[in-house]
């Protein structure tokens, strides 16, 4: 009698009871952590991306201010540095907490890309593989 008073009068599960257990919750195990690990790398892609799109905005909303502020364009990264613009330091980077961007002109400054690293447990940096690369100059 399954987790009841057997004849001998011991209560209890079974041997087998106890394996039949074990291998259904090692097959659900199984199962599940691998579609929790690939749910939780989509997610940190995602969040990777929304970073990315923020720092694009920042840099339309910097190219914007440096316009009104200048009356023309600026010609390269170096312009839009420090609070005023876009909120890089001197190594054109922003950090935003859990994610810092890195801002870089590329094909001989035709194009701007922005690269996103995710803060690790350590303190550090990572490189989440997220670029978005934009134009330049931007219209």
């Amino acid at each position: 009698m399954p987790g009841g008073r057997r004849r001998d009068g011991q209560s209890g599960f079974t041997l087998i009871e106890v394996i039949v257990v074990l291998v259904i919750l090692g097959v659900l195990s199984g199962v599940i952590a691998p579609n929790y690990f690939s749910m939780v790398q989509e997610s940190d892609t995602a969040m990777a991306r929304g970073a990315a799109s923020e720092g694009l905005g920042r840099l339309y909303s910097a190219v914007g201010l440096y316009y009104v502020h200048e009356k023309s364009r600026p010609t390269g990264l170096s312009q839009l540095r420090g609070d005023a613009y876009l909120g890089t330091d001197e190594s054109d980077q922003l950090d935003l907490g859990e994610y810092r961007l890195s801002f870089s002109q590329t094909n001989g400054g035709e194009s701007v890309r922005i690269a996103v690293e995710a803060l690790t447990d350590q303190g550090g940096y990572r490189d989440t593989g997220v670029v978005l690369i934009q134009e330049w100059p931007m219209e």
